[in-house]
Order: C-alpha cells, then sequence, then structure tokens
C-alpha cells in the first residue's frame, strides 16, 4: 500500500493567520477577559471544539450589544472576525464600537484574499455596472462580499444559473463585472468566464480563487487520477473541502469525505495499493496527521499479517505435500 498526501493539503494562509492569532490572544488571555468569534472563526468542527475548550466562544451578530455593554461596563471583552469575512453594516458598527470604548477590542480575522473582493466591489459596483459573483449563495464569504456590492448585484450558484440570469439580462447597456467566491471550483470558475464573454462583449473579470486553493484542487486531480482510492478530509460545512471531494469522485468511484481518522471506510478501501489524502483548507494539521499515522499503522499491520499468511499457506503446502506423500508410500506398502 502507497499512501500520499497532497503537498497543499489543511490550512492556507488565511485560516493559519486567523488560527495563529487566536491562539495567541488564549495565550495572552486576561483572567477576566472574554474571548469570542462572531461566527465559526473555520469551518471544522474539531478546531471549533478546541477553542470552546480554551474558552473561546463563537456568537452571532445579535449578541454583539451585549458584549459591547459588558465592555462599556468595565469588562474586557475581544471579538474575532471569521476569516471568511463579516458584513460591511456590521464590521462598520464594530469599528466604531472599538474607537469608543478602550475594553471593547476588535481582531479582524479577515481572508486577506476576501478583503481583495470587498475593495473590488466597492469599487466596481454601481448603477452603471452588473456586478456578479460566482459561489455559494448562503455562504458567509460571498454574504460579506455581497454586503459591499452597491447596486445591481447577482449571486450566481454555477455556469448555468449565470447564463440563465444572463438571458434576462442587457448585458451590454452596461460594463459587466464579475468574480468568484475564493473556494470556487476551478473546472466551473473557467465555464463561466466563457458563458460571460459570450453574452457581454465588455465584461470585466476578476480571477479571485485563492491561489492556494487553486493548487490544491490541481493536486487533487492528478492524485484521484493515480489513486486507488481517496480520502478528502474536512469539515461538512467547509466549502472548499466539498469541492476537493467533487473533484476526485469524479476521477475514483472510491472517493470518501471525512473529517477524522475515525471515519476512515476501512471496508472500502481494503485492497486498495495506492491511497491519496488531501484536506480542505480549514482542516488542523493535526488532524490530517491522525490520518496518516493511522493509515501508516494499517499498512504496517496489512504488510505484517500478509507475511503471516504467506507462512501460514506454505506450511499448509508442505503438510499437504507430506500427506501425500504418506498416502502414495503407505498405500504401495498395504498393497505389497
Amino acid at each position: 500500500m502507497i499512501i500520499t498526501v497532497s503537498e497543499n493539503a489543511g490550512f492556507c494562509f488565511g485560516v493559519r493567520r486567523a488560527t495563529e492569532a487566536v491562539e495567541e490572544l488564549i495565550k495572552n488571555k486576561h483572567h477576566d477577559e472574554i474571548i469570542c468569534t462572531l461566527g465559526k472563526l473555520i469551518h471544522n468542527e474539531q478546531y471549533s471544539e478546541y477553542l470552546e475548550k480554551n474558552g473561546v466562544y463563537a456568537i452571532t451578530s445579535d449578541e454583539i450589544e451585549r458584549l459591547y455593554s459588558l465592555a462599556k461596563s468595565g469588562k474586557r471583552v475581544t471579538l474575532v472576525t471569521r476569516t471568511h469575512g463579516i458584513e460591511k453594516k456590521t464590521k462598520e458598527a464594530l469599528e466604531a464600537y472599538a474607537r469608543e470604548c478602550d475594553s471593547f477590542k476588535v481582531v479582524d480575522s479577515t481572508c486577506p484574499y476576501v478583503a481583495k473582493i470587498h475593495k473590488i466591489a466597492k469599487e466596481n459596483s454601481s448603477k452603471e455596472k452588473i456586478f456578479f459573483v460566482i459561489g455559494q449563495r448562503e455562504h458567509p464569504e460571498v454574504l460579506s462580499i455581497k454586503s459591499y456590492i452597491e447596486a445591481n448585484g447577482y449571486i450566481c450558484a454555477d455556469s448555468l444559473e449565470l447564463e440563465n440570469q444572463l438571458k434576462s439580462i442587457k448585458c451590454d447597456e452596461k460594463e459587466a463585472i464579475m468574480v468568484a467566491q475564493t473556494t470556487q471550483k476551478l473546472t466551473e470558475w473557467k465555464k463561466c468566464q466563457e458563458i460571460i464573454k459570450k453574452y457581454c462583449t465588455n465584461a470585466k473579470i476578476f480571477d479571485t480563487i485563492c491561489s492556494v486553493t487553486e493548487k490544491r484542487q490541481t493536486e487533487a486531480e492528478i492524485l484521484s487520477q493515480s489513486s486507488d482510492a481517496m480520502l478528502v478530509i474536512g469539515g461538512k460545512d467547509s466549502s472548499n473541502t466539498a469541492k476537493l471531494y467533487q473533484i476526485c469522485k469524479g476521477h475514483t468511484s472510491k472517493a470518501f469525505w471525512i473529517q477524522t481518522s475515525a471515519d476512515i471506510p476501512f471496508d472500502e478501501i481494503a485492497g486498495a495499493e495506492k491511497i491519496g489524502i488531501t484536506a480542505g483548507a480549514s482542516t488542523p494539521d493535526n488532524i490530517i496527521q491522525e490520518v496518516k499515522k493511522t493509515m501508516s499503522i494499517i499498512e504496517e499491520n496489512f504488510a505484517e499479517l500478509f507475511e503471516q499468511s504467506e507462512k501460514e499457506t506454505q506450511k499448509n503446502i508442505q503438510r499437504s505435500n507430506c500427506q501425500g506423500y504418506r498416502n502414495v508410500y503407505f498405500g504401495k506398502r498395504n498393497m505389497s
């Protein structure tokens, strides 16, 4: 059995930056300080549980006012925004609270790639333009991008939805702008570019897919093509992990989406000689290593069991041969 882990599996730059910032806050936490994240910092259940064990809880936008009241009463409060970005009005409110109250601290962990799309939306959306975002409509990142679009904004999940939308719009009367969710599937994004160029001769396209996402998807495609089975590690609400799983599933029938080593489908991958492992951008390194370690132990045990089985088989063959010789020999003696 050969086990190969994709080079760019796991935490991307934005996620690592955010998690390091939170862990530094935990390390230097004041005894009466409240540390919260606005929504899940990253889409990984195990990491969210780790934060809760260390006293860092995820809150909703509705709970911000309560935290601010505590800060105004003298309580130390630190609120960390998630990597996916937050809506414009919420960001502006938090910045105002931080200016007005020294006890209320905001740590912006928005991924730089997402922040870049916010800037594009602010500078390129208006009544004179049409702005398209290719991504999951209810995903936190897409919702944050949408909040920066001033007018004529459309969210399209895929190329089919984009084309249907374009058919109902007189695109050539206005300049068309198009961006992608940072974790969008590359093949789908390329289809969207071809479609918008067909309908809008003056389309302005911004390549906003994270560069690490591109590398990870390309690696997953290559690895799944040469593997008998693929393990895709990541949270079930992780958009980029879903894309990796779809890619791998397109090249092998034995592609499995797991969250931890406890989910490894041993019965399903039994007999596979080449097993590939990849992971989403919000999958901690320790989970990837645990999966690899578990597979390596299985590999070692399999090799040992195979060797023992071979020895037993040889012994049985020898016994069978010896018994055959006895039967022939004693048979001849009896006959005489």
